[in-house]
């Protein structure tokens, strides 16, 4: 059986590594983990910073 979980921290501040480090202590080291920021590109091409993300996946 497969399971995922998907982690958003929307408070600014926090980074992807972080993430990173919460998940592993929190789930071990088993599964594969993906990270990254969630941002939003303006008509501009400047780009806002909303939150870091992670994805657990067993």
């Amino acid at each position: 059986m497969n399971s995922f979980l998907v982690l958003n921290l929307y408070s600014n501040g926090y980074s992807a590594m972080l993430a990173d480090t919460l998940v592993a202590c929190a789930f071990g080291s088993a599964g594969r983990r993906t990270s990254g920021e969630l941002v939003l590109r303006d008509d501009f091409g400047r780009i806002l910073p909303l939150s870091v993300c992670i994805r657990l996946e067993r």
